[in-house]
Order: structure tokens, then sequence, then C-alpha cells
């Protein structure tokens, strides 16, 4: 028989909508429209994205999308826990336990984004490693800081490469792979061939953005669902009524004061929300899926367009690489084996704990290695 290859993961990302701010709510609130709406047509993930751990986020958008050396909720060893302003079922300690099973319960998929590295926070507090004499403060690398991220620092890693992945293997993990260090670096190098075939595929993209491309404003906004209500809010504010006191009643969807990106919108509600002045507000914008008002408070968030520039450049990467590869998979066939699938059983994995491939890949394969 011939086979065809399933869609993508699909799901939901806090971070598309509600960046950095989401909130337990929200996400329940989601979860429950994926599983009442969508989960028939095969989407199945919810992803609490970055910044899950940190406190006051937003706050100080006018100036950092990510508050530098800001304070974050971590356990007595330095390992980050959710934020219980946000995220209330986690108090106690307890972690993402009953928001996962609340997921879980609805035959859908819990994800959270993980940085790699150890606290900033937890470095400067001198905290202990549980299970270790070291200190936080001894593994932490300062000088291994994610661009655009500061909430953490990188791990001192020791000893050469292969070795060093190999030896951080358990005799369970060796026995069940039945892996040698021979095995190890040749990994590494068909991943290193991988990056280097994305590298190649992806050349040629356009890297320059203009501002206006990547512009990203800060707004408040009254979104509502029927007409009846939208002429009631067209009326008060016509006759002076606070954007924002009329916001925090009428408001139907998304938080009343936001930034935004062109494509957040629909088309109709960004042409006119990317033509306003600073203080200007728009007048009742009619679209498919209901009724937007919208005032502009800075129609030019610098530090956010900047970011959205790196984003935009990501983001044609990937349409690049995704357009050749789809070009591949369309003219292909692939033939599946019914009986060796049938035959194929899986093991109890519980013994294969080993995550630091990638932070080993990392530190010994720079982009100028892959030249």
């Amino acid at each position: 028989m011939k086979y065809r290859m399933k869609h993508a993961p699909m799901g939901w990302n806090s971070y598309d909508y509600y960046d950095t701010t989401v909130t337990e709510r929200e996400v329940r609130a989601n979860a429950d429209y994926m599983a009442a709406h969508l989960k028939p047509y095969g989407w199945e993930y919810i992803v609490v994205d970055i910044q899950w751990y940190a406190k006051n986020t937003g706050s100080q958008r006018e100036k950092y999308q990510y508050i530098p050396f800001g304070e974050v909720s971590m356990d007595e060893y330095g390992r980050l826990l959710p934020c219980t302003d946000r995220f209330p079922s986690a108090k106690d300690g307890v972690g993402f336990r009953a928001l996962a099973d609340y997921v879980h319960g609805l035959g859908l998929k819990f994800g959270i984004h993980i940085m790699r590295g150890i606290p900033r926070e937890a470095a400067h507090r001198h905290l202990p490693i549980l299970g270790s004499n070291a200190l936080a403060s001894d593994i932490a690398d300062p000088s291994s800081i994610c661009k655009w991220n500061p909430d953490m620092y990188g791990i001192r890693m020791g000893e050469p490469g292969a070795q060093e992945y190999y030896d951080s293997l358990s005799d369970a993990e060796k026995s069940y792979m039945d892996v040698h260090e021979p095995d190890i670096l040749e990994a590494y190098e068909n991943y290193a061939l991988a990056e280097k075939l994305y590298q190649t595929l992806t050349q040629g993209v356009e890297e320059e953005v203009s501002d206006d491309e990547a512009r990203v404003i800060r707004v408040q906004q009254i979104y509502v669902s029927d007409e009846q209500t939208a002429k009631k809010v067209q009326k008060l504010l016509n006759d002076g009524d606070d954007f924002a006191s009329v916001a925090g009643t009428y408001n139907e969807k998304g938080k009343v004061e936001t930034t935004v990106a062109r494509g957040d919108y629909p088309q109709d509600v960004e042409n006119i929300a990317f033509n306003l002045d600073n203080d200007a507000q728009s007048d009742m914008i009619v679209t498919d899926d209901g009724y937007y008002f919208v005032k502009c408070l800075n129609k030019f968030e610098e530090q956010l367009t900047q970011d959205n520039k790196s984003n935009i450049r990501i983001k044609r990467e990937k349409e690049q690489f995704e357009d050749t590869y789809q070009e591949f998979v369309d003219s292909s066939t692939f033939e599946l084996n019914d009986s060796l699938w049938s035959s194929i059983t899986l093991d109890d994995t519980s013994d294969i704990q080993t995550d630091s491939f990638f932070d080993v890949y990392d530190k010994y394969f720079s982009p100028a290695d892959q030249g």
C-alpha cells in the first residue's frame, strides 16, 4: 500500500497570543476550546511557552519584553517552578501537575517551554545543587547568555564532546541503545550534516527587514462579537467615555492593553490600527468574526520591533525550507511494510533519562564548524 506522511503536530502555544503573560485560567480556556472544536481534526497539543516561572511578566513592556535579572520562581535547589501568581494550582511546590492532569483529562497533550542552563538568580544566590556538593555559582557560565532572554546562564561542561556525552549515559541507557563511543561520534556527525543541509536549503533568504514590516505597536483594544453591543460601545466612545474603562467592561477577547505586530489582527483591523497616531482611536471596525475598536498608545515600539525582525528572518528561513521539503515529499512515494510494522513492540524505557545530547552538540559544533 502507498503511505502518505502524516500532518505535522498541531496544537496551541501560549506565546502566539499571550506572549509571556499567560495565566492558568487562559490555558484552561484554550484547552477547553480545542477539546470541543479542534480535537476531531487532529489538534492535540497545549503548550505553555516561555516565562511561566517569571514574576511580574509584562510589567515593564515599555522597556523590555524580558525583564533583566527579573525575579523567578524556584525551589531551594534553583529548579524553576510555575509562578503561582499566574498558576495558582502550582502552589506548595507541586508544579504543573494539576494543570497537566486537567489537559490530559480532555484527551489532549500538555507541554512547557524550557530554557537551557541554570537560572541566573540561582547562581547569584549560590543555591546548592541537589545531590552534589557544588553550588549553582560553581557550574554557571556567565559568558553563556541567550541573546534574547536574560533569565538563564549556560552551564560549564568540562570534557570533550563525544566522550562527555558517552560518560553521561547510565549503564541501563548504554545497554538499551547498544551504543559505543564511535556510535556517538557518528550521531554528532550525522546531525551536523543535517544542520548543514538546512543551512544550504535556506541560503538566499532575504535578510533585510524594514522597520515598517517588523513594526510592533502598543494598543488598547475592544473586541465584541455582536452588533448591538458594538453600537453601544461606539456611542460610549463618541460621548467621550474613557477607552480603557469601556474596554474593561465590554472587551470579550484577550487583554485590553497589548502589543501587536503585523499579522496579529485581521487585515481590515491591521490596516486601520497601523495607521493610527499616538493617542488616536478608531471607529468601529467590522470584520467577519466580530467588531473591533483600537486605541494606539505607541505606534512604534522600538525594541520589540528590533526583536521582531529576527523572528521574521527565522520565519522566512522556515518557509523556504518547508517549501523545498514539501516538493520532495510530494514527489516521493513511500511503501509501508505492514508485517514489519506489526512486529514492532515498545520496550519499557523508564531507565532512559539522558538529555544532554544537544547541550554537548551546541558546545562543540558551532556554525563556523559546519561551514
